[in-house]
């Protein structure tokens, strides 16, 4: 994905919070801008340091590695607990066993 992508992604989503913000005074519009671009520059750092081996936690590695195994699941780069909040998160069968218990009614 190219600079071009990310900055029209920025853009856009900029642009969503620009109309409320005007409209009933909300002046969130920059802190909603800093937070979106340290959001996008902090995903794009970790997503190339878990391609090229340079050092991220074991976990948020595994759970975009899994990402590639099985592309409908853990959408997200590495905060696994919105994939688990949305109901996106792969879990293994050996976890789903291990925890089978905590299912049962």
């Amino acid at each position: 994905m190219t600079f071009g992508f990310w900055t029209a992604i920025f853009i856009t989503n900029v642009l969503l919070f620009a109309v409320p913000d005007q409209l009933f005074h909300l002046r969130i519009l920059a802190g909603v801008a800093a937070a979106f671009l340290t959001y996008i520059v902090v995903g794009i750092e970790i997503h190339l340091r878990t391609h090229d081996g340079r050092w991220v936690p074991d976990a948020w590695r595994a759970h975009h590695l899994a990402h590639h195994a099985r592309p409908q699941k853990n959408f997200n780069i590495f905060l696994s607990i919105f994939d688990w909040l949305l109901g996106s998160k792969y879990m293994s069968f050996r976890f789903m066993a291990s925890n089978s218990n905590n299912f049962e009614a």
